[in-house]
């Protein structure tokens, strides 16, 4: 397992166990205390073909929590299609995935992203299929400081490489960061912030273990004049100011093919 995770960049000391759950019911779901899910979730039918490929390629794939789905649950989470008139309903897919956070309310709304029940069929197309869905995330970086900071990214040959450089003295206003450097990455990846001036600050490094947002430096604190402002006023003139422009439906039609059709 070391030999693997060296040479596909995975920092197994910090992520958590993959065992396989099984699961009936959304309570058998991990949750953390804000009853959102506690990891990233693989889920698997009981009843499907692939799912004991799954399980046992999960080995390969650190920070993806399995989940073997049972009854009823199964069919919540991962649906099939709705039957037509003189066409049977689809079963529901084999895999899917939900994202580590998700309220465990919203998890049989969710959108889950998974493959047709044929799509996935050899060892490298589910290994792959779980890399580039289930273990792809984004993480936001910002920088508070006064330098600029690099991005470092550990490769699998142990080297770290430049990512990007992240501009200097983020400013945070009310409506959030603008400042946000988003970057694609995969659970279980290793990134280090250096500062260009040491004296700045000492680095700052994480492993990949969810989709999130990490800092360097504290933001400079907000003017008081926005903690005087009235907000409610604010909001509620926004909120009456939505309702008009959703109330206000404007209908456009375009041709159909056949009349574009007869016009040539």
């Amino acid at each position: 397992d070391f030999e693997f995770c060296r040479a596909n960049n995975r920092d197994t000391a910090a992520m958590p166990p993959t065992g396989v759950l099984r699961a009936t019911s959304l309570a058998s779901l991990p949750v953390d205390e804000e009853e959102r899910l506690a990891a990233q979730l693989l889920l698997l039918r009981g009843d499907s073909r692939h799912h004991s490929d799954a399980v046992r390629l999960m080995r390969e794939h650190l920070g993806v929590q399995a989940v073997l789905l049972e009854g009823a649950l199964a069919d919540a989470l991962l649906p099939s299609t709705d039957a037509a008139e003189g066409i049977p309903a689809a079963p529901g897919p084999s895999l899917g995935c939900l994202e580590r956070g998700l309220p465990l309310g919203l998890a049989t709304a969710a959108t889950v992203e998974a493959p047709k029940p044929g799509d996935v069929v050899s060892d490298a197309a589910i290994s792959r299929w779980i890399r580039t869905t289930c273990e792809a995330v984004e993480v936001g970086l910002i920088n508070y400081l006064n330098v600029g900071v690099r991005v470092m990214w550990a490769a699998p040959d142990g080297a770290w490489k430049q990512q990007a450089l992240l501009r200097p003295r983020c400013k945070v206003s009310i409506t959030g960061h603008g400042c946000i450097s988003w970057q694609n990455t995969f659970l279980g990846h290793s990134f280090e912030l250096r500062p260009e001036d040491p004296a700045a600050s000492a680095p700052v490094s994480f492993t990949v273990q969810h989709a999130g947002v990490v800092s360097i430096g504290e933001p400079a604190p907000l003017p008081e004049e926005l903690y005087r402002h009235n907000w409610t006023a604010v909001v509620e003139t926004t909120q009456a100011l939505e309702r008009k422009r959703a109330r206000a439906v404007h209908r456009t039609f375009t041709e159909s093919p056949s009349h574009r059709q007869r016009g040539q």
